[in-house]
């Protein structure tokens, strides 16, 4: 209560202070002649008047805080009519109200908000710093010059220059402390946190490449440094266009503050965009106003302005449907599967075509720094260097998982890899600065450092026991920090992760000894040597070894020489840990092995068969009906080609199940992936035909994808277990020199990808595929598996109209209630929040991705749509997903409930997961245990004519020729080994 009432004050303080401007403004209005002044004093009376409107708003939130006012009966009627009356006739702003970003900070027609000020303040104090440092230089050079005049001039002039841009910026930080209040009102929800941190410059550190276009229009309200002189006219001035502090275009000058003139230039991995103001003068142009706009802003801002755009040609809203729509609800739940109206689907009215986007110019008025607005507009045409994504409509989309990062160095614990940072960070072991360049990062812990101070990093990493921590060389000081809550207005960094510190006191900490500052999360990760420099405790450690080293007794100089070089050795074996390469990458380096040795590395006998198959052993861990797959029998072994070549085998070894390569014959392409190839192939014991997954042994030891494998055959394994009726089973695996294989069911229905192409589905279709895929999630989460990889791709169709789920490459296991990892992993459109966001996340990521599946089947297009995965990645953080009016509003509930951010509130998170979905009312009256066991008639069957027809099947895929590509490649032994164990013959 001390400290709300501190803020109160302190917020009185700042109203009274903008009251006495605004009296004395309008005494110099009445007393002074020159037009320039006034229109000066006009503009100070207008943003003081601003100042005071957002000051009392926030006095006002600070009462019903504290709960010293409460608002009166008639304020709230009064606020709920106006609520009610804004909602009926300004549908328009509420269709758009969640159009939010971080554009509107440099806005000057938007209202002031925490938010803003807080942020700006945040961005202003990261620029002085650079600036500070950029004069610092500048002086330091001076000295350099003292002997050539012309040189020595030129730096006069940037070192003047520097030090009006840093008065600038300190002037525009001093205005913004003076409107905050340092005091969290509430503490906001994760979904707010989230829709507020979409203000915070998230895409600061995604550096973008293009083409960009603006138009310079005019200023206003800019404060000449001639205003204060007798006449009336005003100096003429001009722009500098810079990207990156590397000037890129210079307007004409003008005497009126209007020019409207069109800048167009390439940017290639951009990170800031600059528009610096500059007033001539007879010595030197004096810069007079600046802004600065980090450059993913722009391309956003253009985006959204593209979704307002497309949003405005159609009935498409980001809320539940209207209440007309509530009819469809009722007659729902009578019959989920043939609903009334469920038979048809949705109409959306959606554009086929992409807008304009590259012709769309942004024109607004945005704030200069300290005072002032210009009118600009802003174009801009990324270059897009990766995989592009259809604008509309949906396709077929790779999945991506992000490979692990080498670990570099490490110490005392600490997993180092190097990082590349794109904002002034700071280094944690010496406290120096870094911008723009690489650093290490533990990926246990995020500790920050230079490349260069690793070897001095003395506090031990939290992810090492307790017994391996560090003694800190046997240096016993122990005084722990005092970290208290501080109101971070300054440009503070965290001494451990290095980051810029947020200006917000909760999040903020410092010790009252030392004045050392870090976030809350990294308070108990600082090592307690309060009041201890990092050059000391060098010093002390040095002076400590030293005193410890024995004295080197008098021996001959060939011992001496050999003691010597212990010494020198012996730091080198500590690095022996991360310099020797994991087993897998050894082989990658050299392959030196004779073809017929790799060959042999089976764990059976050896057998003179083909070098391009090894031999299988059963598993009784995947039991299945011999007949599928049987043995060869022994007549058809002795025709065999590799029997006419073979020896006698023992009989214990003529029992044993055997699978080749040579019993299939390859007939088309069905798939082809990022990680592998899907083959239709006959089987030539049977005549029956098999889907084949084929994967390269070079390309999954080179990408450290064996866990991987093994996981999905182990997935396998679970799904054959209960022959669960919506998961694709497995009939056996094995291998051969170069690559494995999975020998899989065929379904000949295709994927869905290909029939919601030729057709959208209605209602009904749409909820009869989802309930199926449903109880698939729910079977794999009770066995504790992370699908992750859900997509209309991935979901087959059989004959009979039902769905199976097939390729378990991105599985995760051990993910019952409260397990998490981090991997960066799935599809672009599909990737939950949390794991754009780089956070550890649980299986509940398979339920947005469930509501991203029955999205596109329901409306036939994707909730967040770009131009590559950048674009995706920046809509599913930011935008909300948008419903025709006439969407049922069972859907939409079920749709927003599962397309929450926050994985805490989302449909079918918690203990009751895949449950909390089927008690949906979109789902109510479908009896599960019937649909488990398919006593449902789906309303709709592929046409299969005959086994061999592919029409089912993408084009793209099946044109291809049916061969396995050559591998060159010669794995070595120790490769070979890390596939033993993978060969296994589904039998009863």
């Amino acid at each position: 209560m001390v400290q709300l009432d501190d803020a109160l004050q302190d917020a009185y303080k700042k109203v009274e202070r903008e009251e006495s401007l605004i009296l004395g403004a309008k005494a110099m209005v009445a007393s002074t002649k020159n037009p320039e002044v006034k229109r000066r004093l006009e503009s100070n009376i207008a943003v003081s008047e601003n100042n005071i409107k957002y000051l009392r708003e926030r006095i006002d939130a600070l009462k019903v805080e504290s709960g010293s006012e409460r608002e009166s009966q008639s304020d709230k009627d009064s606020s709920k009519k106006y609520s009610d009356s804004a909602k009926s006739t300004n549908s328009d702003d509420h269709l758009l109200s969640y159009n939010r970003s971080a554009f509107d900070l440099f806005n000057s027609e938007k209202p002031l908000s925490p938010e803003k000020i807080s942020t700006m303040l945040q961005h202003l104090q990261m620029r002085l710093s650079i600036e500070q440092q950029c004069v610092s230089g500048i002086e330091k050079i001076m000295s350099l010059y003292s002997k050539e005049q012309k040189d020595k001039t030129d730096v006069i002039i940037k070192l003047k220059e520097g030090k009006q841009k840093v008065n600038l910026l300190k002037r525009s930080l001093k205005r913004y402390n003076e409107l905050h209040i340092p005091f969290d009102i509430s503490t906001p929800s994760s979904e707010e946190k989230q829709q507020a941190s979409g203000l915070n410059f998230r895409g600061l550190a995604k550096p973008i490449s293009g083409t960009l276009k603006v138009t310079i229009h005019s200023l206003r309200n800019i404060e000449h440094t001639s205003f204060l002189q007798t006449h009336s006219f005003t100096m003429p001035s001009y722009a500098v266009l810079y990207v990156d502090d590397a000037q890129v275009a210079k307007s004409r000058i003008s005497q009126t503050d209007t020019w409207d003139e069109t800048f167009i230039f390439d940017v290639h991995r951009a990170k800031e965009f600059q528009i610096i103001i500059y007033e001539k003068k007879k010595d030197f142009d004096i810069p007079i106003a600046l802004i600065l706009i980090p450059t993913t802003i722009i391309a956003e801002e253009l985006r959204r302005k593209r979704n307002i755009q497309e949003m405005s040609e159609t009935s498409w809203k980001p809320s539940i449907a209207e209440s007309a729509s509530r009819s469809d609800e009722k007659g729902s739940k009578s019959d989920p599967i043939n609903a009334p109206n469920s038979s048809s689907s949705i109409s959306t009215n959606s554009p086929l075509a992409p807008t304009a986007y590259y012709k769309l110019l942004s024109k607004s008025w945005l704030s200069l720094e300290p005072v002032g607005q210009i009118c600009i507009s802003l174009s801009f045409s990324k270059r897009t260097t990766k995989r592009q994504f259809p604008e509309t409509g949906l396709g077929r989309q790779g999945a991506i998982r992000q490979k692990k990062e080498d670990v570099v160095a490490s110490q005392v614990g600490h997993q180092f890899v190097q990082r590349q940072f794109y904002q002034i960070m700071r280094c944690a072991v010496c406290a120096e600065l870094f911008s723009y360049s690489p650093g290490l990062q533990c990926e246990n812990c995020s500790f920050v450092c230079h490349k260069k101070c690793v070897t001095k990093v003395l506090a031990s990493c939290i992810a090492q026991s307790n017994s391996e921590k560090s003694d800190f060389g046997g240096l016993r000081y122990r005084i722990p920090h005092r970290f208290e809550p501080f109101n971070s207005l300054g440009a503070q960094w965290c001494a451990h992760c290095g980051f810029f510190l947020p200006l917000r006191r909760k999040d903020c900490f410092k010790c009252v000894e030392c004045g050392i500052t870090c976030h809350g999360q990294c308070a108990h990760l600082i090592p307690d040597y309060c009041g201890m420099s990092n050059d000391l405790k060098h010093q002390l450690l040095t002076e400590l070894e030293v005193s410890k080293r024995p004295k080197k007794p008098e021996l001959p100089n060939q011992e001496n020489k050999t003691t010597n070089e212990k010494v020198y050795r012996k730091p080198l074996s500590s690095q022996n840990t991360f310099d020797t390469l994991p087993t897998i990458s050894q082989g990658l380096l050299a392959a030196t092995q004779p073809v017929t040795s790799v060959l042999n590395t089976s764990p059976l006998p050896k057998t003179p068969e083909k070098d391009r198959s090894l031999n299988v052993t059963p598993s009784s861990s995947t039991p299945t009906p011999a007949s599928v797959l049987a043995p060869p029998s022994s007549a058809s072994l002795s025709s065999s080609k590799d029997a006419n070549r073979s020896v006698p085998e023992s009989p214990r070894r003529e029992k044993k199940n055997r699978v080749t390569l040579d019993d299939f014959t390859f007939l088309a392409v069905l798939g082809k992936g990022n990680f592998g190839k899907v083959m239709l192939a006959e089987y030539k014991v049977n005549k029956k035909f098999y889907a084949i997954k084929v994967l390269k042994k070079e390309a999954i030891l080179k990408n450290e994808e064996l866990e991987s494998l093994k996981t999905e055959k182990h997935v396998f394994e679970v799904a054959n277990k209960e022959k669960h009726p919506f998961l694709l089973n497995l009939f056996a695996s094995f291998q051969t020199s170069t690559r494995v294989y999975f020998v899989m069911e065929y379904i000949l229905g295709g994927d869905l990808m290909v029939h919601i192409q030729r057709q959208q589905f209605s209602v009904k279709r749409a909820r009869f595929y989802g309930a199926e895929v449903c109880l698939a999630l729910k079977y794999f989460h009770e066995n504790g598996i992370a699908y992750r990889d859900l997509k209309l791709d991935n979901i087959l169709l059989c004959p009979d109209g039902h769905i199976r789920i097939a390729d378990y490459g991105l599985c995760k296991e051990n993910m019952l209630l409260g397990n998490t990892t981090s991997t960066f992993c799935g599809t672009p459109e599909f990737m939950a929040p949390e794991i754009l966001l780089e956070q550890q996340y649980s299986k509940d990521v398979d339920w947005w991705a469930f509501g991203v599946l029955m999205y596109q089947m329901l409306l036939g297009q994707s909730p967040f749509k770009g131009e590559d995965e950048e674009e995706i990645f920046d809509a599913i953080l930011s935008d909300e997903p948008l419903f025709p009016i006439n969407m049922p509003a069972d859907a939409v509930s079920l749709l927003r409930g599962l397309l929450t951010r926050d994985p805490n509130q989302r449909l079918g998170s918690g203990p009751k997961d895949a449950n909390e979905v089927m008690a949906h009312p979109f789902f109510a009256s479908i009896v599960w245990d019937d649909l488990y066991n398919k006593l449902y008639e789906p309303s709709y069957k592929p046409l299969i004519n005959d086994p061999r027809d592919l029409n089912n099947f993408d084009e793209e895929f099946t044109s291809a020729c049916p061969t396995l590509t050559p591998v060159n490649t010669v794995l070595t032994r120790q490769q070979q080994e890390c596939f033993r164990g993978f060969s296994s013959f589904a039998t009863e």
